[in-house]
């Protein structure tokens, strides 16, 4: 099967966002293209990386530019996800003012966590549906450190990305 076929047929299962970019993908630019990756990490992972995908089999991005558009659009997402956390802290200091609640006690245990194993567990959300936002506000709400937070997520991005790529490449 040909990879305008194959693009196709995965353009079709996406929706209105996949027509849309489709369109993009026929008449666009390469800037064009990537923002529109990068803005659709942010509505969906999945249908961003099949656009990506699809646009790359056809030719109308680079590899490199389908890498940086839809991890930069992921990190974007995480960062603001873990941004929020720190908002969160910052406005519900005043709520937190019993001790014996169950919001303080939670607290209290996720701070105890050793560092490392944090780290693992900021590794995994990326493989896990569902488990990425209440680990990133987590992280912002508790101040983990953000250096930390981005150099963990931008490897494990890439790591998925890869995977992806892979599986897509090899339907």
């Amino acid at each position: 099967m040909k990879a305008r076929e194959k693009a196709s047929k995965l353009m079709k299962r996406g929706g209105f966002l996949l027509s849309w970019l489709e369109d993009l993908v026929a008449s666009g630019s390469v800037a064009q293209i990537a923002a529109a990756i990068f803005i659709a990490t942010l509505i969906s992972e999945e249908m961003a990386l099949i656009l990506a995908f699809s646009a790359y089999q056809l030719g109308s991005i680079p590899l490199v530019g389908l890498v940086f558009s839809y991890t930069s659009g992921i990190l974007f997402g995480d960062f603001s996800l873990y941004s929020f956390g720190r908002v969160l802290r910052f406005y519900s200091k005043n709520q937190l003012k019993y001790k014996n609640n169950f919001m303080t006690q939670a607290l209290k245990k996720v701070k105890s966590l050793k560092a490392d194993l944090f780290d693992r567990i900021l590794f995994f959300t990326r493989f896990i549906p569902g488990s990425r936002t209440p680990t990133y506000l987590m992280a912002g709400y508790t101040r983990y450190p953000f250096h930390r937070f981005i150099s963990i997520l931008g490897l494990v991005t890439l790591i998925h990305l890869s995977m992806n790529l892979l599986f897509l490449r090899i339907i």
